[in-house]
């Protein structure tokens, strides 16, 4: 019996002043919503609504779960790397999803959330660039847009920052990179999440400082805190990238040093022979940098015994 009630607006009025919610109008949205809480607990029906929304999340979250895991065994990745160093990807992935979580709770800004995904993607990009870890960030970006409660384009936002951060990461040898990356990885973002923002319907204006500027900076950020702790994650946690083996090559390590002043024969045939071996694996796809550092070290135990091989025996 109630009239429908229309307010019209002209063209660029202010809807309500800046600032912060008056106490008026705060303690209305608190009856409101425990008017909600309270429909919630006598209403049957919409509480298995609600107990059902809970349950499909749980269920979503588990097959997304349950499908990497199976794509890992039939890729025969299982055995990816040390225990340690996969317990520190799980815990890193937890981690960021409920940052994400607490991020939709209580900051105003959810984009914020878009540099946790970053992080995490730009570690997996550099512990490991298998196809498992690409099939582990596809699933945290799922997760993640689930748990901040947005539609498609972040996910779409998501996943510019997995595709440039596996692109450029893939063989990284400089940790200066990490920061190279992270600018252009931050670019994109900037660029992806306003195209969705204005696709979403939303002005260039309120997209630029509510969203993109917000998921850009994060993403930087997330690139400069993975430059400061990629070292102490190295060491705490045994994962070999790139960088450690580059320190393992360089020839003033103590044991290379040892080598080539008690085996000079011995070490000049392990720099041959880990040149021939790097050619070789990249030829075939592998990974290059491994086997030479590999091959550098193969005949260390002829130290202790230096003179019963050939190649250090006067003529």
């Amino acid at each position: 019996a109630v009239p429908v009630q229309v307010v019209e607006y002209p063209v660029d009025a202010r809807l309500a002043d800046a600032g912060v919610i008056n106490e008026d109008e705060l303690a209305l949205l608190r009856e409101e919503h425990e008017a909600f809480r309270a429909r919630q607990a006598i209403d049957k029906q919409a509480a298995a609504a609600a107990r059902l929304q809970t349950i499909a999340r749980g269920v979503i979250a588990f097959l997304l779960v349950l499908g990497v895991g199976a794509y890992i065994l039939l890729r025969r990745e299982v055995r990816a790397g040390p225990a340690p160093s996969l317990a520190a990807v799980a815990l890193t992935l937890l981690i960021v999803l409920a940052a994400c979580r607490v991020t939709y709770l209580y900051a105003a800004y959810p984009y914020a959330a878009v540099g946790l995904y970053a992080f995490a993607v730009f570690l997996l990009a550099l512990v490991s660039g298998r196809t498992s870890a690409q099939a582990a960030a596809a699933m945290l970006a799922i997760l993640a847009t689930m748990a901040l409660r947005q539609g498609m384009w972040m996910l779409v936002v998501m996943g510019a920052i997995m595709l440039v951060a596996f692109a450029l990461l893939r063989d990284t040898r400089r940790r200066g990179q990490i920061i190279a990356v992270g600018v252009v990885t931050a670019l994109v973002t900037l660029v992806t999440t306003l195209l969705a923002a204005v696709i979403d319907g939303q002005t260039l204006e309120f997209a630029f400082w509510n969203r993109a500027l917000w998921a850009a900076v994060t993403t930087l950020a997330a690139a400069f805190l993975v430059e400061g702790l990629l070292p102490g994650i190295e060491r705490l946690f045994g994962v070999t990238t790139n960088m450690t083996l580059l320190e393992w090559c360089d020839p003033n390590k103590p044991l290379l040093r040892m080598m080539a002043a008690e085996a000079p024969g011995t070490y000049n045939h392990s720099l041959l022979v880990g040149t021939l071996a790097g050619a070789c694996a990249e030829a075939i796809g592998a990974n290059g940098l491994l086997a030479r550092t590999g091959a550098y070290y193969h005949d260390i135990g002829k130290i202790n015994k230096p003179e019963y091989f050939v190649e250090n025996q006067s003529a």
